[in-house]
């Protein structure tokens, strides 16, 4: 710990009473200033390792046997302290993310004093950007950078999405999970079992192929991807699905309908089949939002959403996140 004190004598103006001393460094405002170095480390136990406040007090205090004892209120403010000083790099992920060639897009939802509001992600695998909005659809996306978007989108099957970009991908994942649960639930049909197989054939061969591969095989597997849906129809013609289960039915049509967005990686080697990523660093919100249960503020959730979109970045260009936050706080 390095302490440097700054003292000034202080005089009276004798007629008006008027206080003067000579002026101290710029930022030292309060009685006790603290560096970037300690500001960084509370900010980061408590932002992102989701320590709480007043354990994040007692480590720093533990840490410096001590000599350094942060209010929570300082604590409380390295928040709002961190997105202000940061916003001009924000501003520059999100052009970049609009100007990208592929864009993976998730939401998840937030709470605010017991009201639903939404967490839109958007990342390119170099740089992620966490928004706090008040929906998703068109009414979230509208301010997100999928906005002016001219390349292809990776997402979940939210049709909102389909209003924006060039071309899509939907996120094969979701689909065999659904595939799993079809399985589970009509055992007498054979359609759902063959297309899971198929579409862990395709993962394999596009793995393999990292290049491309080529025109003449994809063909072969589109082929093979329509037969099975013909299938489909043909068995649920013969065996009419309940109302109690209407998920294998409803997920044969989609998957005929939007054939075009669940293949497209097939062709464009560049593309990932899935949307993982997104799911995966939506995660690190949701694990924020159990931690404090229920948020207090639309700029509290704003706040968290700015920590993540500075520090996931930087973790994907394989920076020190410490050095990060550290570098924001000398500003």
């Amino acid at each position: 710990v390095n302490v440097n004190d700054y003292i000034a004598d202080e005089y009276r103006n004798r007629k008006t009473g008027t206080r003067v001393h000579a002026p101290f460094p710029a930022g030292i405002i309060n009685d006790v200033n603290y560096g970037a170095s300690v500001k960084a480390l509370a900010f980061l136990l408590n932002d992102y390792y989701n320590v709480s406040i007043a354990k994040t007090r007692q480590c720093i205090s533990d840490l410096t046997k001590g000599i350094v004892n942060l209010s929570t209120g300082t604590i409380c403010n390295l928040s709002s302290e961190f997105s202000a000083n940061t916003e001009a790099e924000r501003a520059k992920i999100f052009s970049l993310l609009t100007h990208s060639d592929i864009l993976y897009s998730d939401a998840t939802v937030s709470n605010i004093n017991g009201k639903r509001k939404a967490v839109i992600l958007c990342t390119d695998k170099e740089h992620v950007l966490y928004q706090h909005l008040d929906h998703k659809g068109h009414d979230g996306l509208s301010q997100t950078p999928v906005k002016d978007f001219k390349g292809t989108i990776v997402h979940d099957h939210d049709k909102s999405y389909y209003s924006y970009g060039s071309s899509h991908q939907e996120c094969i994942a979701h689909i065999l999970r659904y595939l799993v649960g079809a399985i589970e639930n009509e055992p007498n049909l054979k359609w759902h079992k063959q297309m899971h197989d198929l579409l862990q054939k395709m993962i394999h061969i596009a793995k393999k192929n990292k290049t491309g591969i080529p025109d003449e095989q994809v063909n072969k597997l589109t082929s093979k991807y329509i037969s099975i849906l013909e299938l489909a129809a043909n068995e649920y013609e013969n065996n009419p699905p309940t109302k109690d289960y209407m998920d294998g039915f409803n997920l044969q049509k989609r998957l005929r309908e939007y054939q075009e967005h669940h293949l497209y990686f097939l062709k464009h080697p560049d593309v990932d089949y899935t949307n993982n990523i997104s799911e995966r660093e939506l995660r690190k919100f949701k694990r924020k939002q159990k931690q404090a249960v229920v948020l207090r503020s639309d700029s509290g959730g704003q706040h968290i959403c700015d920590a993540l979109t500075i520090i996931e970045t930087a973790k994907m260009q394989n920076k020190n996140i410490y050095d990060v936050v550290e570098a924001a706080f000398i500003k």
